[in-house]
């Protein structure tokens, strides 16, 4: 008699069973993954533009001013910083983008699931760097503060924060409860 050889149906089932779970099990993982990146990669992108404004206020000796856009063109005073920014020279002083100043670099609207980027009155708006390479209002005060990032996960889930000091240095570190009133993250 000879031999068959696959499988039985009593062995795919089981099969299938083993890889479904095993499945159920690394869904969520790689979904909780991409999101990380996304934080990553969205935490990342300000503080780049936050140097780049820095940086560029200093070898320009002109002010240069972060803020706000949902269109790329313009400044703006309402939603938060996940809809996009602009990094401007602004040799006026008054954190809107004229006719004449120039623009640097637009990033357009983060990548990401229920993404929110608020800031805390200070830099709710715009972040401006004078000529020394220090963040000031437009008004002339230091202006420091934290911009908060989360996703729809909530605060609670590894939100992330940059911390600008009283000189203008832009540090990334994990936020806390301290930073920003989180009850308006995820708005």
């Amino acid at each position: 008699m000879r031999k068959e050889k696959g499988f039985t149906l009593f062995e795919s089932l089981i099969t299938m069973s083993i890889a479904v779970v095993l499945s159920s099990i690394a869904v969520p993982s790689f979904d909780s993954s991409r999101k990380n990146g996304h934080m990553s990669a969205n935490i990342n992108a300000m503080h780049s533009s936050l140097m780049m404004a820095r940086s560029g206020s200093l070898s320009r000796r002109e002010r240069v001013t972060v803020c706000k856009s949902s269109d790329g063109a313009s400044c703006t005073t309402t939603g938060n910083w996940a809809q996009g920014w602009v990094v401007f020279v602004d040799s006026d002083n008054d954190a809107s983008i004229d006719i004449n100043e120039q623009i640097i670099k637009v990033k357009q609207q983060l990548p990401g699931d229920g993404i929110s980027f608020i800031g805390n009155s200070l830099v709710d708006d715009y972040i401006s760097y004078a000529l020394s390479g220090r963040t000031q209002t437009t008004g002339g005060g230091i202006q420091r503060g934290t911009l908060v990032l989360c996703d729809d996960r909530g605060f609670t889930h590894d939100a992330r924060a940059i911390v600008l000091n009283a000189v203008g240095r832009a540090r990334v570190d994990h936020a806390t409860d301290r930073d920003v009133s989180f009850s308006s993250c995820n708005s």
